[in-house]
């Protein structure tokens, strides 16, 4: 199937995750040409991507690494950096790239984890920031379509899940990622794709655990 991403340019947030680079890796596979955007100044690295390349066709907005946050012994600086680094720096680096998408009728995919749906120890400051990235996928979906801006989500899991009694794969998601960035995924909008293997919503209905 031609995605028809030939010579797109889309931006892939650093984090410095393995994730990042097969993103980048399927994406290079369909011809697209992927660029990694390090959060430290989103205005200065969009700019200077589009003083590279001319234009900006996509946006992934990957997640920081999850740190540990408990809410009986977590502090607020611990807190307010998760959010700073998986709510505020999405917003930010998204803003400075509206412009250039809306040119080119771009998409983003948001990496959002499961973890906002299913509960995890030691996570308040991860699952209320994955929460508020999904509040953001919806809300920029809306927001975004009379700019021809399409905006979905991935639900992600590394648990071991159901389907096949395996952990779903990095590969596994930047295929989700490359689809929802192509030309045959026009007509979906405002959409949270689980790719998690069946861990959020078939684990607790055959045994598994969440």
């Amino acid at each position: 199937m031609n995605l028809h991403l030939q010579n797109k340019i889309i931006c892939i947030t650093d984090n410095g995750d393995l994730l990042v680079s097969i993103i980048a890796w399927v994406l290079e596979r369909e011809g697209a040409i992927p660029c990694r955007v390090f959060l430290d100044h989103p205005k200065q690295r969009i700019k200077e991507t589009v003083e590279r390349y001319g234009q900006i066709d996509g946006l992934v907005n990957t997640l920081a690494p999850d740190k540990p946050v408990s809410l009986e012994h977590g502090g607020y600086d611990a807190f307010v950096g998760c959010l700073k680094d998986n709510v505020v720096s999405t917003y930010l680096v998204t803003q400075a790239a509206i412009p250039y998408l809306q040119r080119r009728e771009g998409a983003i995919v948001n990496l959002i984890s499961c973890v906002a749906e299913t509960g995890q120890g030691n996570a308040s400051g991860y699952a209320a920031a994955c929460g508020g990235r999904i509040g953001l996928t919806t809300a920029w979906a809306e927001e975004l379509a009379p700019l021809g801006i399409r905006v979905n989500g991935i639900m992600l899991s590394y648990e071991n899940a159901p389907f096949e009694n395996r952990e779903t794969t990095s590969q596994e998601i930047a295929d989700a990622v490359t689809y929802l960035l192509s030309y045959v995924a026009m007509g979906v909008q405002g959409e949270l794709f689980y790719v998690d293997g069946g861990y959020v919503h078939l684990a607790r209905e055959i045994g598994g655990t969440t």
